[in-house]
């Protein structure tokens, strides 16, 4: 049932828009507050905010889904997303350098339908422990 779950998510999202990159995102654990040795989903949700801001274009909103995973070896959240409308003008490694600076490692790799990316982003449909986001302005033309 998973794989059949995980098989019609894939296709749907591949119907939702012509993506233009693959994203992931691990987050670094925070410095310098002493009750706080690892971050949660309200960071992952922060640094997803801040990743899109930094992302969007002049003109146009993005389009994207977003998926957290749980890394078991360290319990914090782990990002995965597909985006979509993206301006050629914004570089994807200065991107990975920004999320560098202020979240961590993230890597912003150009979409290839035929790597399956949109099947790998879907695993987490079928995980116990997952949270999935669309950008507000799927729907709307």
């Amino acid at each position: 049932m998973n794989s059949e779950l995980k098989q019609a998510w894939g296709e749907w999202l591949g119907e939702l828009c012509d993506w233009d990159w693959f994203v992931t995102m691990t987050l670094k654990n925070p410095k310098g507050i002493p009750t706080w040795d690892k971050p949660g989903f309200a960071s992952a949700k922060r640094a997803w905010g801040e990743f899109t801001k930094q992302a969007s274009p002049a003109l146009g909103e993005l389009k994207w889904v977003r998926m957290f995973e749980i890394q078991p070896w360290r319990g914090v959240p782990h990002v995965h997303a597909l985006v979509g409308n993206t301006d050629p003008s914004v570089r994807r490694m200065d991107l990975v350098d920004w999320a560098w600076d202020r979240w961590g490692i993230a890597r912003v790799e150009e979409y290839d339908e035929k790597r399956g990316a949109r099947y790998y982003l879907c695993k987490y449909v079928t995980k116990q422990i997952s949270d999935i986001e669309f950008s507000r302005n799927f729907g709307r033309n």
